[in-house]
């Protein structure tokens, strides 16, 4: 009871903040790989099969820029090839609502795999390789008038992410690095064009003309937490990196100019919960709040708030 008072009021604070974040799970490298998989369980569990094929159906709702409101529907596949490999296929669904459009669609594809490395009987190391996979260039627009990256349904990137997960009996300790590997943006708005002339709404939105986005690297510390046997709860600070400073591209010149104070740090506290049902079946459900952020965020990956239900089956 303690623990739950404890984590609602830690959460309830956080809200009243309303600060802004890069959303840990946008941009990919935070929730990719077999660890993530079982909240407080490790990748070689050994009352499964040696080979399975399991799946996750994720509703997430999250704030972003200027209000505006993002609903992801993630359905994702893992499959345990054997004791030490999984290999997991993500699929994202965006809808983007704001006050300057509505947008939706499928979202960038998510495809890793997951090698695991048992160290004694206590702990273990895991090692995450992925890409992340564009549907677009970036260029949604309504009526012809480009739309900034929170509106987008990708971010128009293939990325390639390497990460390494440590596991001491209920502590995971996580680093990664998700590097843009090909850039394929194509994004237009600019907030003086002539498309958006005179909006206020659209001035309030970062410029993101042919839009290059930095890498990112992450560092995440997690507690698994038993309450019974059946729930576990998992409280978790993530720490996120922009490398570089973000660059757009002068629509004049052609040149590409770094958005200053676009790199720097993003410090997410984050809370899981998840409760074992029948059949190998579980529900999670997971609140994310920013305590640090990176003062320009043209990415589209804003969030002062983000919530989610997931079903595994």
């Amino acid at each position: 009871m303690k623990i739950r008072i404890l984590l609602f009021s830690i959460f309830l604070f956080l809200y009243s903040t309303q600060t802004k974040a890069q959303g840990c799970s946008d941009a990919g490298v935070c929730t990719m790989g077999a660890p993530h998989l079982y909240t407080g369980d490790s990748v070689n569990t050994t009352n499964e099969k040696t080979s399975s094929i399991n799946y996750k159906a994720t509703q997430s709702i999250g704030f972003g820029e200027q209000n505006t409101l993002h609903l992801l529907t993630v359905a994702e596949l893992n499959w345990k090839i054997n004791q030490a490999i999984y290999l997991q296929l993500k699929l994202p669904y965006l809808v983007n609502i704001g006050n300057l459009a509505n947008t939706h669609g499928i979202g960038d594809l998510s495809l890793s795999s997951t090698i695991y490395k048992e160290i004694n009987e206590r702990s273990s190391i895991n090692t995450i390789i992925g890409f992340k996979i564009p549907v677009n260039n970036s260029n949604l627009s309504d009526k012809g008038k480009a739309l900034p990256m929170p509106y987008q349904t990708s971010l128009g990137t293939f990325d390639g992410i390497l990460g390494f997960v440590y596991q001491y009996k209920q502590w995971n300790f996580t680093t990664a690095y998700q590097k843009v590997l090909i850039s394929a943006n194509e994004n237009s708005f600019l907030a003086n064009s002539s498309d958006w002339v005179n909006n206020a709404d659209a001035a309030n939105y970062f410029g993101s003309y042919k839009f290059f986005r930095g890498d990112d690297a992450i560092l995440k510390a997690e507690r698994n937490m038993s309450v019974n046997k059946k729930w576990i709860v998992t409280p978790s600070v993530l720490a996120i990196y922009r490398v570089q400073n973000d660059r757009v591209q002068d629509p004049v010149t052609s040149i590409e100019n770094d958005l200053p104070n676009s790199n720097g740090l993003t410090l997410n506290v984050i809370g899981s919960s998840s409760h074992q049902l029948k059949n190998n079946k579980a529900i999670d459900v997971t609140l994310a709040f920013p305590l640090i952020v990176r003062k320009v965020r043209a990415d589209g990956l804003t969030r002062s708030l983000i919530t989610s239900v997931a079903f595994r089956f």
